[in-house]
């Protein structure tokens, strides 16, 4: 028959797993980072579009977060609250760029992923309600440029050298650098290394695009040479691509396109098949207008377009276009957001040559759904509470002391806090050393894969000094306790591991005891079952049929029989 006091604490260990399941969609989860607040767009040209609102926190006085806000596409015309709020409290940080990519759900749904870029590299990804963090880029460097596709999410990362100060003039010309990586959903892997000229003209290039059109990556940006036209007026525009789908493509440049006119924003988008650039004038005391056109396929001195300038009207007036107005792919439209000096939220759709689909209105995005994992979390701690109250008052009933055989006397928390401390470090230290981690920021970069961990357990596989690390914890801890029924930390606090009839356990109990630890890293709430516990047992001891001892001041009280 089965005790209540166990019954109590398999229902708790339930809950507990829920619970720390579901801590993985908390709202606030994204990176504390601080960067210029940004109207930031994206879509996956199929199934979503996907806005990114910079908000004040109120909780945090002086801090900034984003909202997300998602519709189907080419549905603006529709309503004006398509628009769905997905965030119904701010996330914290402010992202610098956003990709979206489409795909499909459990039930086979077509659904969309966005990616949101902070300025340390970090990725957080939301999709069918729930996020997580992504792997960060490398060198955790905040991309100047972003793209979505279903052959994987890209980014461009620039590092722009400065001039050496105190050298020669002619010696001073800045050299810098840029990559392009890929994501294919595990880790982030280099795209072919650009040509030294190439990377240059990127990183010292300012308004960078990326759009990944008919198998391949172009980058688009607006050009930081001289232009060789003889009127000042003229805009040089850099084009390069590369056949995304081989690991032996090479990067391919044109020469450079030229806008009349100077240029404030540049952006790329394929719509309907078609690469599209379009470019925002800087008129600050003036209705913002949108002019673009197809990318040509032969190489020309200038642009030519048939596409119908778009005038924003007078709530544009004023806007900084840098940082308040945003273009994505729209379905097999183009979807435009902007918001005006007073704080309003304006959109349009418009087709590749320049025709208004729908008119200028105001976004009204419809509140999120109140079943949201706020209400699951808030109830679950409910039930928690519950539960521990309900353990600590049947723990305390006559009848229910602790005891073991031999006058043995369950080790104290202290100890067992302190000999674990001492059992993580020993192999922590070990595969450090052995994989040449004899730097700070070493530790510090492998301590923040830690924690993304803990968010999302499949980052594991993405690092292998982790993988190390915990082969070794438990590879360490396993022999130890099989061969002596102790590790070293065990040893030092005075304490050993024997089954409930006091004898040293086997080797299965050890490795059952052990293996539990797993999941134990992954939800610390699990831990709390040593609290619960008469006989200070963790979940890995009551699976194992195991317990922690300690082998100094026995007591001869308790010594009653095993029921």
């Amino acid at each position: 028959m089965i005790k209540p006091d166990y019954l109590v604490r398999l229902v708790f260990s339930v809950f507990a797993l829920l619970v720390c399941g579901s801590s993985c969609l908390t709202y606030g989860a994204a990176p504390t980072v601080q960067a210029t607040p940004s109207l930031l767009m994206a879509g996956d040209g199929r199934a979503s579009l996907w806005l990114s609102l910079p908000t004040k926190l109120t909780q945090v006085p002086g801090k900034t977060g984003f909202i997300l806000l998602q519709h189907p596409v080419n549905q603006q015309g529709k309503s004006s609250t398509a628009w769905r709020n997905i965030t119904p409290q701010p996330l914290y940080g402010s992202p610098v760029a956003l990709a979206a990519i489409a795909g499909h759900d459990n039930r086979d749904h077509e659904a969309s992923t966005i990616y949101a870029f902070f300025s340390t590299g970090q990725v957080w990804a939301y999709n069918a309600d729930q996020q997580k963090f992504m792997p960060d880029l490398p060198n955790h460097l905040a991309p100047a440029a972003v793209a979505g596709s279903q052959n994987g999410i890209f980014a461009l990362t620039v590092q722009p050298s400065l001039p050496v100060e105190g050298a020669p003039k002619h010696m001073q010309a800045a050299t810098g650098s840029a990559e392009v990586w890929r994501f294919d959903g595990v880790q982030w892997q280099p795209l072919a290394s650009m040509p030294p000229a190439l990377a240059n003209a990127m990183a010292q290039g300012t308004s960078p695009s990326l759009v990944y059109a008919a198998g391949r990556l172009w980058a688009i940006w607006i050009s930081s040479s001289p232009s060789t036209s003889a009127s000042p007026l003229i805009t040089s525009v850099s084009v390069a691509s590369i056949a995304a789908s081989t690991n032996t493509a090479s990067w391919q440049s044109s020469e450079p396109l030229h806008i009349k006119g100077p240029v404030a924003k540049l952006c790329a988008v394929q719509v309907e098949g078609r690469l599209m650039i379009l470019w925002v004038a800087p008129h600050s005391s003036r209705e913002v207008t949108i002019v673009g056109g197809p990318l040509p396929n032969s190489r020309g001195d200038s642009l030519k377009t048939t596409f119908t300038p778009i005038a924003l009207g007078p709530k544009s007036i004023g806007i900084n276009v840098q940082s308040s107005l945003a273009i994505a792919p729209d379905g097999n439209a183009i979807g435009l957001a902007f918001s005006t000096t007073d704080g309003k939220l304006f959109e349009l759709a418009f087709d590749r040559h320049g025709r208004v689909l729908s008119n200028l209105k105001q976004i009204t995005a419809a509140p999120a759904s109140p079943s949201d994992s706020t209400t699951f979390e808030h109830f679950f701690i409910i039930i928690l509470a519950l539960l521990l109250a309900l353990s600590l008052w049947h723990r305390n009933q006559p009848g229910n002391r602790s005891w073991l055989v031999g006058g043995l006397v369950p080790a104290p928390l202290t100890a067992r806090m302190l000999g674990a401390m001492i059992d993580v470090s020993i192999p922590l230290i070990a595969v450090g050393l052995a994989t040449d981690m004899v730097h700070a920021d070493a530790w510090q970069q492998l301590g923040h894969q830690a924690t993304q961990a803990l968010v999302s357990p499949e980052l594991l596989l993405h690092d292998y000094r982790l993988l190390w690390m915990l082969a070794a914890y438990l590879g360490y801890l396993t022999v130890t306790e099989w061969l002596f029924a102790r590790s070293i930390g065990k040893l030092l606090l005075g304490m050993k591991v024997v089954d409930l009839d006091g004898k040293p356990p086997g080797f299965l109990a050890v490795f059952i005891r052990n293996l539990v630890r797993v999941p134990e890293l992954l939800a610390p709430a699990l831990l709390l079952f040593v609290i619960l516990s008469v006989d200070r047992r963790r979940l890995g001891d009551v699976l194992a049929g195991t317990v922690v001892v300690g082998v100094q001041g026995r007591t001869m009280q308790d010594t009653a029989p095993h029921e």
